[in-house]
């Protein structure tokens, strides 16, 4: 049986607040697997540098939201230092 995940589909500057939950964690790392898997393959790798992108082997979905953290703060920092409005 296949369970159900929302799409989620970024088309502008802000992101849908819908869904408003994760999909559960089996889903998120079976993707994460799926999605290491094809980055490691050195056609793929190719392909995407010929496209401009920088591929890369992808980490698991704690270093991702890790990171993500870590640049909200990196970057808010550098937003209120400069006096930029929030949007």
């Amino acid at each position: 049986m296949v369970a159900a995940m929302p799409l989620v589909v970024v088309t502008g500057r802000r992101r849908s607040p819908f869904p408003r939950t994760l999909p559960p964690a089996p889903i998120v790392e079976r993707a994460n697997r799926a999605l290491r898997s094809v980055l490691a393959r050195e056609d793929v790798r190719r392909q995407m540098s010929n496209a401009g992108f920088e591929a890369s082997e992808g980490s698991t979905p704690e270093a991702l939201g890790a990171h993500i953290r870590a640049e909200i703060a990196r970057w808010g920092s550098v937003r209120q230092r400069a006096g930029i409005a929030q949007e």
